[in-house]
């Protein structure tokens, strides 16, 4: 299942997973209300959710969920760490000279 408020990343996010033969999105909510009403009628096995959306956060999404103890797998807010992507190194080497 996936939560997202904008249409746009929610399509191409479902079209993307749903490539995966072994991947079947059951539901598509546009905020957090509609996500864990969908969440707690489909009992997906995972639910890929935006932090920032309204009516109800995905962080406050994450917790509900947990909270009503539906058998989803993944990590709630007191699993989410921040991630840092590794710093962009130069495909080439810098030019020392002047043109």
């Amino acid at each position: 299942m996936i939560a997202e408020d904008q249409a746009m990343v929610l399509g191409a996010l479902a079209a993307l997973l749903e490539t995966e033969p072994d991947i079947e999105v059951v539901g598509r909510g546009r905020n957090g209300r509609e996500a864990l009403a969908l969440a707690i009628s489909q009992r997906p096995d995972i639910v890929l959710a935006d932090i920032e959306m309204p009516e109800m956060t995905g962080l406050e999404l994450a917790a509900e969920l947990k909270r009503l103890r539906l058998p989803i797998r993944g990590g709630h807010p007191d699993h989410l760490r921040p991630h840092r992507l590794p710093a962009a190194r130069p495909s080439m080497p810098a030019s020392r000279g002047t043109c």
